[in-house]
Parts: structure tokens; C-alpha cells; sequence
């Protein structure tokens, strides 16, 4: 949080609620800020979460621009989520974040292979069933020709066809050969389902499906993440 007081930085105040909990992260009284006309940074871990950051003055006017010209600005995850100065006795931005906690399903290092079936998953946890999947890992491709294409689908229990996620073309998604990409990918739960698994496939520039034509052809897989949410 960036905080650029006013002429009265006695009256600035703010707080951090926790949408998840329905209670207050962090917060700041009024008299926190002894300093008129200083900027002011801070850093504080939170928890995962749903969150909504409200500024307030207890004279009224803000923190711009009758008596000096503040401003706030906040960040969450690294990222601007809000900003401001002109407002009366308070302003709120958000909400930002969510609720959700996700769980590693499965992880491993790297798969080098040409046409890649994981094993089945399961979608019940300790927690409970998930609703949810993301899947993030990095890739790489070894003499893939402007047109080949890297597809990643999923099946559920009982499917009988497989269901495509995204995919990766070489000249569009992707430009060079022997250099890793970073992918990540979010999908819900289809209703009564109990198990999961995931295939990568190829597809050639001449739509040819399956496993790669030449013995030099790869992808290779790494940081393969599964998560799940309920």
C-alpha cells in the first residue's frame, strides 16, 4: 500500500477486510500518520483471500485537494488494484482476490515424450470433492516445423471422447524450437464426476494426429502442476 498524506494525515485511516472471514485483515486508526505531505510504503503478507481495502478521513474531505494533495494507491499480488484521493469520509476499492484454496493434486519434474497420457486422478480429497482444476507446467519442443500443433485435453470418468483445454501452435502461440513456455490453465468440474486424467496429442501442419512422425520430434514437459479446488 502507497500512501501520500495530506495537510492532516491525523485523520487518514484504513482498513483491509478479509471478505472469507468477514473480519479485518490489517487496518490503520486515525493518528497512524503523524506526517503531513509524506509518502508512505507498506508491505504485509496476507493470507489467500477475498479483500477489500477502505480509506477514510474523519473530517470528511479526503486526502485531496483542499489541504494538500494525497493519494493512495494498493497492490495485491503485485498488481494496482486500486487508487485514488479525492473521495469524502471513505472510499473502498475492490473486491480483489478470491476465496478459493486449491490443494496439489499432482506434481512431477519432466516428461519427455511424444504423445503423453498421464494416470487417473481423483477428485475427491481430504477436503472434499473439487469443483475446480488448474493445471500450470512449462514446455518445450525439439524440431517442430511452422504449423505443428501441441494440444492438451482432459477426461472425465465415463467420457468416451476427450475434451481439449488449449492448444499451442508453432509460428502463433509459439515462435522457436529448444526454449521453454510457460502455460497455466482453468477448468470447472463437470457434475458427477469422480476421476480425471489429462493426454497431451499432435497435430502436424497437415492435421495428421498422433504420435510425431520423426524419432527427433519431443515435447518435453516440466513443472507438471495439478491443483484442485473444491
Amino acid at each position: 500500500m502507497e500512501l501520500l498524506t495530506d495537510d492532516y494525515p491525523l485523520e487518514t485511516s484504513w482498513a483491509l477486510q478479509n471478505s472469507c472471514t468477514g473480519q479485518n485483515q490489517l487496518s490503520a486508526s486515525a493518528g497512524s500518520y503523524t506526517d503531513g505531505e509524506t509518502s508512505y510504503v507498506e508491505n504485509h503478507c496476507v493470507p489467500h483471500g477475498e479483500y477489500t481495502f477502505t480509506i477514510s478521513d474523519t473530517y470528511g474531505d479526503g486526502i485531496c485537494c483542499g489541504y494538500g494533495s494525497g493519494s493512495y494507491r494498493v497492490l495485491y499480488e503485485r498488481t494496482e488494484v486500486g487508487s485514488g484521493a479525492t473521495f469524502t469520509q471513505s472510499e473502498t476499492v475492490g473486491p480483489f482476490g478470491n476465496c478459493e484454496q486449491w490443494e496439489t493434486v499432482y506434481e512431477n519434474d519432466m516428461f519427455i515424450q511424444r504423445d503423453l497420457k498421464t494416470d487417473w486422478f481423483s477428485l475427491q480429497t481430504a477436503n472434499g470433492q473439487l469443483s475446480k482444476i488448474r493445471v500450470s507446467f512449462w514446455f518445450l519442443t525439439k524440431s517442430f516445423e511452422s504449423g505443428d500443433k501441441i494440444k492438451l485435453q482432459v477426461k472425465f470418468d465415463g467420457d468416451n471422447n476427450w475434451t481439449l483445454l488449449d492448444s499451442w501452435m508453432k509460428g502463433t502461440e509459439f515462435t522457436k524450437n529448444k526454449v521453454w513456455y510457460e502455460q497455466e490453465i482453468e477448468f470447472d468440474v463437470p457434475a458427477g464426476k469422480n476421476d480425471f486424467r489429462f493426454r497431451y496429442r499432435y497435430t502436424n501442419s497437415n492435421s495428421i494426429v498422433g504420435h510425431l512422425p520423426g524419432l527427433e520430434d519431443f515435447i518435453y514437459i516440466d513443472d507438471f502442476l495439478v491443483e484442485g479446488s473444491t
